[in-house]
């Protein structure tokens, strides 16, 4: 969980400070697959989603530190980042395969599935763990 915590809380970070050159990253690759791109359109209003993606960061990056410190005992917190991570890719999958096409909500599929993945097994055994003491 602590390479959970520092990779939510970088990214949090890039969405708050750099979020139109990480869209441009994200769109450069977006030509090489034949997908589409986010920019220019997502300019106007990427302030505003970019500050509660941020939020959204710092409250799973506080959620993860707190299982590093305990993790049997605070389990229970990776349980915001999993729903947080549902969300968030289930809403990417589906709004990339029925609205945009675009490879930045691809990426986010790609991103966010693995590691709600690791943190559902994380949590399996913290689990495990608390049932076994």
């Amino acid at each position: 969980m602590i390479i959970s915590a520092l990779l939510y809380g970088g990214a949090g970070f890039m969405f708050l400070f750099f979020p139109h050159s990480l869209l441009q990253v994200l769109d450069s690759f977006a030509g090489l697959l034949h997908l589409a791109t986010v920019l220019p359109g997502a300019v106007a209003a990427e302030r505003f989603w970019n500050i509660l993606a941020f939020a959204m960061a710092v409250t799973i990056t506080t959620a993860s530190v707190l299982v590093v410190r305990d993790p049997v005992g605070k389990k229970d917190f990776c349980i915001p980042v999993l729903f947080s991570k549902a969300a968030s890719w289930l809403s990417a999958l589906v709004y990339f395969a029925l609205i945009s096409r675009a490879f930045a909500h691809l990426v986010i599929f790609l991103v966010d599935f693995p590691l709600f993945v690791l943190t559902a097994m994380f949590y399996a055994r913290a689990h495990r763990g608390s049932t076994v003491a």
